[in-house]
């Protein structure tokens, strides 16, 4: 009697391509957990801050918002701190699963990994000086030109990411097009959030607020959850093998 299984692939393989069994498939599993747990954390960041005044609001309207809803600031802050935890235990597992896709060097593997790694410290650290000034109400003590000063600190500081963001979801999205290891739509989403992770980036040219641009902003960050979210739930559904070139 035959003892070959053959295991059906999850998605349609690119021409070339073979799908091949991923060593670790435990650990990819438990990596794409900790994107699921990282999206959910970090998703409800900008709705958690509220209705916070814009770059150019006067400095007593700063002043009011950070004294007396600062504690929605030091909330956000949280989620981000514990939220990286999990970005980066799900960023280690997956560029080991891209690189077993990719092959080689894994060289679009490790710019995903290093874009990853420095989207994740600006995220972290952009905001602290704003957490300074809504921690114990501080901002009630400090003058107006230091007070925004730090407001657009706390905005400028953000705008940043787009360019490793976007990096990071390039990255992905070509070892994901190119090797067939998920669905191609799954890649196209990521190109979308690469063009508009970049955009954002032209806000540092708009010398002050720009709706445009802010909703631009907004969008790429939504679309990059939702890009991180498919992708966690896809190697959780099928983490045991990739497709790679033959």
């Amino acid at each position: 009697m035959s003892t070959d299984i053959s295991i059906e692939p999850a998605t349609p393989m690119t021409p070339g391509a073979r799908h091949v069994p991923l060593v670790g498939a435990g650990a990819t599993r438990w990596a794409a957990v900790a994107g699921i747990i990282f999206v959910a954390l970090q998703a409800p960041i900008p709705f958690i801050v509220g209705d916070a005044p814009t770059i150019d609001a006067p400095a007593a309207e700063i002043r009011d918002y950070l004294t007396s809803d600062g504690g929605r600031i030091l909330v956000a802050m949280t989620l981000v701190a514990v939220a990286a935890c999990f970005f980066l235990w799900f960023l280690a597992g997956l560029r080991t699963y891209l690189h077993r896709a990719e092959g080689g060097d894994g060289r679009l593997s490790a710019l995903a990994f290093g874009a990853g790694i420095a989207t994740i410290t600006l995220n972290l650290t952009a905001t602290m000086p704003t957490v300074a000034l809504a921690w114990n109400d501080t901002a009630a003590s400090v003058d107006a030109g230091l007070l925004r000063t730090v407001w657009n600190l706390n905005t400028l500081a953000l705008v940043p990411i787009g360019s490793t963001a976007g990096l990071f979801a390039l990255a992905v999205a070509l070892i994901i097009l190119h090797t067939g290891a998920r669905p191609a739509w799954l890649g196209w989403l990521g190109l979308l959030t690469t063009i508009l992770s970049v955009a954002s980036v032209f806000y540092l040219l708009a010398d002050g607020s720009n709706t445009v641009l802010e909703a631009i902003n907004m969008a790429g960050f939504l679309v990059a959850m939702v890009f991180i979210l498919l992708l966690s739930v896809l190697m959780v559904r099928r983490p045991a093998e990739v497709a790679v070139r033959a």
